[in-house]
């Protein structure tokens, strides 16, 4: 007998033998009812109505028998008469317990019938591979409960349907506050913005630190009027809340991001205020008024932030001193900043990698590349301080600096080896997979003369996307200007006028250089216009490349005073 033709009788047999349970003990054979079989080509994948108890505990249980052969796509239903009544017993018990129990017995020996063609379905059905068998138990078993663990350690139970429990929710300010920090370190502002919504929408008040937290991206990025805004708003909820008064970290933030946008007069205000509302600033509020101090002002106004410093009883840490170092170091004070070097082991400030590195950067600067490489030795080898990506570049610089053109494609032949095995990378002093290695052999390129090169490297790195930085679009103009293409460098200066990325004065000079060497006096003067117009100060080097560029051009012009550098 073929496998279509067990499958048949076996569902004959088992329609039978549910029929025989079904029906009631009879006196005569005349007061039974018949089995009815319906015809195979007139029932053939018919749903029909299901077997049901009255027995109230058994509401919910239905059964309706329906036999599938996943071999041959052919249904075969039995039928019975949905009216049968349940055999009687002779024993004596109430009414509503006889029928309780009369339809318990009845549900159970249908049950078990179910539970046998079920158990025995192998033996009526061809071998499954693996496969298969896997895929119909995942079938029949996946409304299944398993156990598995929970987020707080302990286990839950879920279907197969759903291994993962649902996400929760914070259910503190302090997990929202993390979550936030998180979003703004990501750069996604906004998403730290609709989390402090959601919280706020929770009935979860927002404290200071998740205020200060809005208020510092924004100022990061220099977007003073939404940083602002968030501050009004923070002082505002400050009447509801006394716990939200800002502090020293949120006017620390507000101070650097003036700082940021060169609105000393604003940072000052900004610091006044804090003082008028006894509020003491901080080492860290120092340092980010010396650093900005040393970047965008003199070394004169640093000095005096230190003097404060020191007048309201703080004592710099290492990051106070390697500020100070490197704005001396980069006024051509090496003996200054020796000298704080010495002051800060007198007060037992310990040497990180900060200060070593910076130690190293400006006598880099100071092409002093013999000694920057005795420095690295006696900090990072001798010492054995852990090195940073800054240290790296540094020493790449003082080691290609004065090679030749051969040893200098040697090296980035190097670098393009070691990304593209991660353990090179790894093992390696001089490189890391980021935009400064690339700055770094286009500039020692360009010093050569390579212009190839420089923009090879620049491809290389677009192809990896590494975003460039304003140096490498300033070495990048550069290249253009000894050309000169001063096109390609009023291009590149447009482009990062339109990325709202801060120039400078070095920026502007290039393009009046690239006019320059192109003999063009009137671009090279409407250029300097546009400079002083945006508000940026020329220095030495902007004057001298205007005088050399009257005198390549040729024309009569006035005496171009000195920069009041």
């Amino acid at each position: 007998m073929s496998t279509r033709h067990r499958c048949l009788s076996h569902s004959i047999i088992y329609g039978v033998l549910r029929a025989i349970l079904a029906r009631p003990i009879a006196a005569s054979p005349l007061q039974a009812r018949p089995l009815r079989i319906a015809p195979l080509h007139t029932q053939h994948r018919q749903a029909l109505p299901p077997w049901s108890s009255s027995c109230p505990r058994h509401k919910c249980h239905s059964f309706q028998p329906k036999y599938t052969n996943h071999h041959s796509h052919r249904n075969v239903t039995i039928t019975a008469v949905p009216d049968l009544q349940p055999p009687t017993k002779s024993c004596s018990l109430d009414p509503q317990e006889k029928e309780d129990q009369d339809a318990r017995g009845w549900t159970d020996a249908l049950d078990y019938i179910d539970s046998s063609y079920k158990d025995d379905r192998d033996l009526h059905l061809p071998p499954l591979s693996k496969a298969q068998r896997r895929k119909w138990n995942y079938r029949f078993n996946r409304d299944h409960e398993v156990k598995r663990p929970g987020p707080n350690g302990q286990d839950i139970w879920v279907t197969g349907w759903k291994m993962k429990s649902k996400k929760q929710k914070p259910a503190t300010c302090a997990e929202y506050n993390y979550l936030i920090s998180q979003a703004v370190v990501q750069n996604q502002i906004n998403k730290g913005i609709k989390l402090l919504r959601q919280m706020e929408n929770s009935k979860i008040k927002p404290d200071k630190i998740s205020y200060t937290i809005i208020i510092n991206a924004f100022c990061k990025v220099a977007d003073m009027d939404k940083a602002i805004k968030w501050f009004k708003r923070m002082i505002k909820e400050k009447k509801v809340n006394p716990d939200l008064a800002p502090d020293v970290y949120t006017y620390t933030s507000l101070i650097d991001g003036h700082m940021r946008c060169a609105d000393i007069k604003q940072a000052q205000y900004t610091f006044g205020k804090m003082i008028r509302h006894h509020i003491r600033p901080t080492t860290v509020t120092y340092n980010t008024l010396i650093y900005h101090s040393m970047r965008r002002l003199n070394l004169t106004t640093a000095v005096d932030f230190w003097g404060q410093l020191l007048k309201h009883g703080l004592e710099p840490d290492v990051y106070t001193y390697a500020i100070m170092m490197h704005g001396l170091g980069t006024d051509g004070s090496l003996d200054g900043a020796w000298k704080l070097y010495d002051m800060m082991h007198e007060r037992g400030v310990d040497v990180n990698t900060v200060v070593a590195t910076t130690l190293m950067g400006i006598h880099m600067k100071q092409h002093d590349n013999d000694y920057t490489i005795k420095l690295f030795r006696q900090f990072f080898e001798d010492a054995r301080l852990e090195m940073s990506s800054h240290t790296r570049n540094v020493l790449l610089n003082a080691i290609i600096h004065n090679v030749d053109i051969e040893s200098l494609r040697s090296y980035y032949n190097q670098f393009v080896v070691a990304l593209k095995d991660p353990k090179i990378m790894e093992k390696s002093l001089l490189f890391d997979p980021n935009v400064y290695t690339f700055t770094t052999f286009m500039r020692a390129f360009l010093r050569k003369d390579q212009l190839a090169m420089v923009s090879k490297i620049y491809q290389d790195m677009t192809k990896r996307h590494v975003k460039p930085t304003i140096v490498t679009y300033s070495i990048l103009m550069l290249a253009h200007a000894y050309i000169p293409d001063p096109d390609a460098c009023v291009k590149i200066l447009d482009e990062l006028k339109r990325h709202r990325i801060e120039l400078n004065v070095v920026h502007y000079t290039i393009v009046m250089r690239a006019w320059g060497k192109a003999k063009k006096w009137d671009k090279v003067k409407e250029t300097y216009e546009t400079m002083i117009a945006d508000g940026i100060e020329p220095n030495a080097m902007t004057m001298s490349v205007l005088r050399w560029s009257k005198k390549v051009a040729g024309v009569n012009y006035p005496d171009i005073p000195d920069a009041n550098v």
